[in-house]
């Protein structure tokens, strides 16, 4: 038995071979799937997050344009190396709002995402979202999709109050690397 405590770090899945010479020059090579993300964290192991500050308005057009100030922490636990769970909570005075989710490693290689959040404003009321991803990310191909749906008083700090929210996204992408001719994406 032995461990490779250096393993370059990538994302996605594919396959590592190992080669391992004993002291009378014998080679035995071992080829081991693995799959990782940025998005998993190791069992046992937690990241966590607090900001604080105000509300930027009229990004791009109005200079030092501030609104109320906000609070926000996320928290993310590694259940399993296969499962990390989420949460995130942000509050003003107006508005707080909850997040729920989860990344689980599938089979196959893929990563699937999952998302439910809530919101309370003072002047829209309740709200809700939800997101469902699936993402597998190789080493010359990757394919993402993604949906996301919201009702109409669903709010999150960075959404204006005079803008309705996204109702339904549905998003996904492909891409393909050759050796030899570059990217190709849709």
């Amino acid at each position: 038995p032995f461990t490779v405590g250096n393993f370059p770090l990538m994302t996605g899945g594919g396959q590592a071979q190992l080669v391992v010479r004993d002291v009378l020059g014998r080679e035995t090579a071992t080829t081991i799937p693995f799959f990782t993300s940025a998005r998993l964290l190791a069992a046992g192991l937690d990241e966590w997050r607090v900001e604080a500050g105000g509300v930027r308005r009229n990004l791009g057009t109005d200079s030092s344009n501030y609104d109320t100030g906000f609070v926000s922490g996320t928290w993310r636990h590694g259940y399993s190396d296969a499962l990390t769970l989420e949460g995130r909570a942000d509050a003003s005075t107006q508005l707080q709002t909850l997040w729920l989710g989860a990344a689980s490693a599938l089979p196959g290689q893929f990563l699937g995402k999952f998302g439910w959040g809530g919101s309370q404003d003072a002047r829209q009321g309740n709200g809700g979202a939800w997101l469902l991803g699936l993402e597998r990310i190789g080493l010359h191909s990757s394919l993402q999709v993604q949906v996301k749906e919201a009702t109409r008083d669903f709010r999150n700090l960075a959404l204006d109050e005079t803008v309705l929210p996204t109702r339904r996204e549905v998003a996904g992408n492909w891409t393909y690397t050759t050796s030899s001719a570059g990217t190709f994406g849709l």
